[in-house]
């Protein structure tokens, strides 16, 4: 569970078999949405929104998923699948970046602007991700 940063909106993601991403109206407490983003019917342990964007990411069990979904586009941008273990819990870090020459005839392009890094265990290991 996850609130947005106005305070507004609540994320759950649920361990059942649908409707596992929804949005709630913190006011109402009325659902505002059902996310399906995709065709991997995933349980979910735990989920973040991720601040001044569209994403969340969420993770969970039957594919030992952790996955970034745009909830306006209603896709998984991307996914990291099959992993030793479920995935119960994670969060955000900074991004680190080394600073490189980049030749001005190539242009750095970020499929997923604005996404953290993000720790995470699976089985016995800790894993890193920058999707930058």
């Amino acid at each position: 569970m996850d609130f947005d940063k106005p305070g507004k909106q609540i994320l759950t993601c649920s361990w059942q078999e649908k409707d596992t991403i929804q949005i709630w109206d913190y006011g109402s407490c009325k659902l505002i949405e059902t996310i399906v983003p995709d065709n991997h019917h995933s349980k979910l342990y735990c989920g973040k929104m991720v601040p001044q964007t569209s994403l969340i990411i969420c993770g969970g069990t039957e594919l030992n998923i952790l996955r970034v979904v745009d909830i306006n586009m209603k896709i998984t941008e991307c996914s990291i699948r099959n992993n030793p273990g479920a995935i119960y819990a994670f969060d955000f870090g900074t991004i680190r970046r080394k600073q490189t020459k980049i030749p001005d005839t190539y242009k750095k392009i970020s499929e997923i602007q604005n996404c953290p890094r993000v720790a995470f265990v699976t089985g016995k290991r800790l894993q890193t991700v920058d999707f930058g």
